[in-house]
């Protein structure tokens, strides 16, 4: 993403840092439609620590390692798409990396999203 964007941290509902969220500069103005999350691909449980971005403060952190397991199982982290409707169209608006355990908590529905 570089200079074209920000990462930013998202939380559970309980205010737990469970990803992060790299936001595109927008170059079209947004529209008023529903927002989603999609599933595109997914790192497998590891046993190595996953290091996340850099930023001038030091070390980005992926999540919340006190409430989600960096290792072993249920370690994985998925890579999302935020898209955002208008009618049948979908515009990306932010790539995502969530922990497994909060993408499941989330309950998300298996739809078929034409790309």
């Amino acid at each position: 993403m570089g200079s074209h964007g920000e990462a930013v941290g998202i939380q559970t509902m309980e205010g737990i840092h469970c990803g992060l969220m790299y936001l595109e500069k927008l170059t079209t103005p947004l529209i008023d439609g529903p927002i989603e999350f999609v599933l595109i691909s997914e790192y497998g449980d590891t046993d190595k620590w996953r290091r996340g971005p850099r930023s001038a403060e030091g070390p980005v952190h992926y999540f919340n390692e006190k409430y989600f397991s960096w290792r072993g199982e249920n370690s994985g982290i998925v890579n999302l798409l935020l898209i955002q409707w208008d009618n049948e169209v979908a515009q990306r608006m932010a790539v995502a990396q969530l922990h497994i355990q909060a993408w499941m908590a989330a309950m998300p529905q298996l739809k078929h999203v034409r790309l």
